[in-house]
């Protein structure tokens, strides 16, 4: 498990440093024509490590708004984002994206793998952007050993057209647990597998949470995974509820 680590502009205490996601007075709006959209209405939520969350929601209730806010990538109208305690307002540019880099998994739809590298290649250029050494054999027995968890180590040296759209999730997922981040939001992480390979996504998803010392945040329209998660967020029309609490 990552420290967090003390960013200039930035205060990190110890309570803070124990939630990996703390979203404090968070909302968005947008303008469309003459008309204003609540995107995200006032949100307060707190996610420790070792915890994974599942929220739902219908379309345009707002999921995607709170997953791109929590990952640093929109900038909340009011409020405060903080990850592994870290302050995000208090941050540059450059070190809002290198927060990003090393304590932020995203699982985005559609799985954004370069198509001119091999699944083994992603992972080397993610190795290159954190400026780590490149191509050593304990590198090599990494990569195996997280793509062998998700199921495809077979494809390893495959480019992602040769990929069917479950493998390229898959290669995605693992992709974004590889960095060891403090948090992994996952936006319809399963939408295209079969039943068989979601629960097993979803099941990977929850030892990593519970035994990686990680978040994980899951937007997901199936249902029938969340009994696979410790906790249930609602969305709906810009207000996140917690299901749990009634």
């Amino acid at each position: 498990m990552k420290k967090a680590k003390d960013m200039k502009g930035t205060r990190v205490s110890a309570d803070a440093a124990d939630m990996a996601l703390d979203l404090d007075g968070v909302s968005k709006s947008y303008r469309d024509g003459d008309d204003v959209v609540h995107a995200l209405l006032r949100t307060d939520v707190k996610i420790p490590r070792g915890e994974f969350v599942a929220v739902v929601g219908p379309s345009g209730s707002g999921k995607s708004t709170f997953l791109t806010i929590a990952g640093g990538l929109r900038t909340p109208d009011t409020g405060a984002v903080r990850v592994g305690g870290v302050l995000m307002s208090g941050l540059s540019r450059r070190a809002r994206g290198s927060l990003r880099l090393h304590h932020i998994g995203f699982v985005l739809q559609g799985a954004n793998l370069v198509p001119f590298l091999t699944v083994r290649q992603q992972f080397a250029l993610f190795d290159r952007a954190c400026g780590r050494r490149r191509g050593t054999r304990e590198d090599r027995v990494r990569v195996d050993s997280i793509l062998d968890e998700f199921g495809v180590g077979a494809v390893a040296d495959s480019y992602p057209e040769s990929l069917s759209g479950g493998e390229r999730q898959r290669v995605a997922i693992a992709k974004a647990l590889y960095g060891d981040p403090d948090v992994v939001l996952a936006d319809e992480p399963t939408a295209s597998l079969d039943s068989e390979r979601a629960y097993g996504v979803v099941d990977v998803l929850a030892r990593q949470a519970h035994g990686g010392g990680r978040a994980v945040v899951m937007v997901t329209h199936d249902t029938r995974l969340i009994d696979r998660c410790d906790r249930v967020l609602s969305m709906r029309d810009g207000r996140l509820s917690d299901m749990s609490m009634g």
